[in-house]
């Protein structure tokens, strides 16, 4: 179903997604591209932050399932729900959490709304390498 998928709106992966006021989220740790790590094991916070553009064929409430894998092992199952308010995007995501990557792996988050089909909702390679230091 790829009607699903564009749907959904401002993927980001990041170590932390943190509630503010008048439905604000900060997003702290924000991934770009490839996440390099200096050695294995290698221990990962992550979290995951979309929105949902609801039409009407989601009714009053959206239910989510997300599946998190290394590669094509599943690592973590989650559930939620949000209510549908008229006009608004669903905030949704994963809350954070701490990943061991033994080896170099693809970080692949999948989602099923409504029971519908399950899409690749983001993907990150996850690799040991050179860490850069920061440009900003």
């Amino acid at each position: 179903m790829a009607e699903s998928k564009s749907k959904f709106r401002n993927v980001i992966v990041c170590e932390d997604v943190r509630d503010e006021i008048n439905r604000k989220k900060s997003l702290m740790g924000v991934y770009s591209g490839d996440i390099i790590v200096p050695q294995m094991p290698a221990f990962v916070r992550f979290a995951v932050y979309a929105e949902y553009e609801p039409d009407a064929d989601d009714g009053n409430q959206i239910d989510f399932e997300f599946r998190l894998m290394q590669g094509d092992t599943e690592i973590v199952r989650a559930r939620g729900s949000a209510a549908v308010q008229s006009g608004l995007n669903v905030a949704t995501g994963l809350p954070p959490g701490i990943l061991t990557f033994l080896k170099d792996a693809e970080f692949r988050v999948l989602v099923s709304v409504n029971k519908g089909e399950e899409i690749e909702l983001v993907s990150k390679k996850v690799l040991q390498g050179p860490v850069a230091p920061s440009t900003v």
